[in-house]
């Protein structure tokens, strides 16, 4: 599904413009990842019953090329999501 259709979709259920829910869901957008920024490791919307976004610590591989110089790769932080019951449910 497109932003368009999205909107679309959530205007006529909600009875809200177009405009009004791509202005919410930007807000939400936006906090999402100033709470994931901020260190928080996780956002939960019980309500939604979406699921949830986390903060997880992934790992470079040992890859070892042994005509190239050794390099060090660090581990970073990337959000993840986690799908909510009522939404696995909804695509079994």
């Amino acid at each position: 599904m497109k932003k368009s259709a999205l909107l679309s979709a959530v205007a006529q259920e909600s009875g809200l413009t177009k405009a009004q829910v791509e202005s919410v869901l930007a807000a939400t957008a936006t906090q999402v990842e100033a709470v994931i920024k901020s260190g928080e490791d996780s956002v939960t919307v019980l309500g939604i019953k979406i699921g949830s976004r986390q903060v997880a610590e992934r790992s470079y591989p040992n890859l070892k090329d042994p005509s190239a110089a050794p390099t060090v790769k660090s581990a970073h932080t990337a959000a993840t999501f986690k799908a909510g019951k009522a939404l696995k449910e909804a695509v079994a």
